[in-house]
């Protein structure tokens, strides 16, 4: 959401638009209200159909993957000085000389995560021009994947498991160093900015950010860290979904498939 409130504003009107176009798409293809089964009409309305696609939107997250081609360059420059590895540099010369820098236009949130940029040079002859090499001329392939397995997981201000992703399509859920896990004990995570992953950062975040972070998902979280500022410290409780439970204390909880 942008900082300005006139933009804001633009943004939520574009927002409302976009949203009942894509209701009466849908309808269309449906082939009308009439046509929906009764439990399902609720939400083709349009309160009921915009808040369907805030829920998704809430549950989804963007997905970078490293492209085949940045992977094989630097495969060869990983490789040792040998004839094949200046062979394939030559081979590459031609193509990587004609790279042009990509025009990207993507968010803050999209850009969080993202390896540094690294430049490789490459003495190809004797004599010769090296061969520069940047890796953010071949960028991620981005898209957005939903990980319902992961959606299924309650919210806590005091989350006892952190999500990390890697590059093989799984989804790690990982037991953080502040808290051991017993059997018996819901696995929660932290539905606010995921950038933060020690208890003590979770602390420092403001009542006023906390809470705003967390009003997309449609509650309010009434734990000790939210309350305290009031007066009244409450134990900490978990909101959203039912609870999934474990029944060990293994540092990789599981590794769990997304579906995008």
């Amino acid at each position: 959401m942008p900082s300005d409130p006139q933009a804001a504003q633009a943004f939520k009107v574009k927002l409302q638009k976009e949203t009942e176009t894509s209701r009466r798409l849908a309808l269309k293809a449906l082939g009308g209200l009439t046509d929906v089964p009764v439990g399902l009409k609720s939400f083709l309305e349009p309160m009921g159909y915009a808040k369907l696609l805030g829920a998704l939107c809430c549950n989804c997250t963007v997905v970078a993957y490293v492209s085949p081609v940045l992977q094989h360059i630097l495969q060869v420059d990983g490789m040792q000085e040998c004839p094949a590895k200046t062979s394939a540099v030559r081979a590459l010369e031609p193509w990587i000389r004609a790279l042009k820098p990509p025009e990207t236009n993507i968010s803050d949130d999209e850009a969080a995560g993202e390896d540094e940029e690294r430049t490789i040079s490459w003495i190809v002859d004797a004599g010769a021009e090296p061969l520069n090499f940047s890796t953010s001329l071949i960028p991620p392939f981005r898209g957005y994947a939903i990980f319902p397995r992961m959606a299924l997981m309650n919210h806590s201000c005091r989350p006892s498991c952190g999500i990390e992703f890697d590059f093989s399509g799984r989804i790690f859920v990982l037991q953080q160093p502040y808290d051991h896990i017993k059997p018996g004990v819901e696995l929660t995570i932290s539905y606010l900015d995921s950038s933060l992953n020690a208890e003590e950062d979770h602390k420092a975040m403001g009542t006023t950010q906390r809470r705003n972070q967390l009003l997309p998902y449609g509650f309010n979280c009434d734990c000790g860290l939210l309350c305290k500022r009031f007066g009244s410290i409450q134990a900490p409780r978990t909101h959203a979904n039912p609870s999934r439970r474990i029944s060990d204390r293994k540092h990789i909880v599981r590794a769990w498939d997304y579906q995008p």
